[in-house]
């Protein structure tokens, strides 16, 4: 069997080394922090925090840097937004 003939089995919901974080601007917002300024504290480029905000895929390695920065787990930013307090 050559490589063409092949087939891959992936579940459905695996992403290649990406993932999504809905509460990235929650958190962001929450520390009073800019994009620029959480990208430095991150390392990361602005870019990178720009997309993860518009509901784009951002690597592994860079959600763990601005959870860091943030001082959240990196699961905390996969998750949904926490819902508003009713105070």
């Amino acid at each position: 069997m050559d490589l063409s003939e092949a087939s891959l089995t992936v579940p459905a919901d695996f992403i290649f080394g990406a993932v999504l974080v809905p509460s990235l601007r929650y958190y962001r917002l929450s520390r009073a922090l800019s994009q620029d300024t959480l990208a430095e504290r991150a390392g990361v480029s602005p870019k990178t925090v720009i997309r993860g905000e518009k509901g784009l895929e951002i690597r592994l390695s860079s959600v763990r840097a601005l959870a860091s920065a943030l001082r959240v787990s990196p699961r905390r930013l996969q998750q949904p937004i926490p819902p508003a307090s009713s105070h």
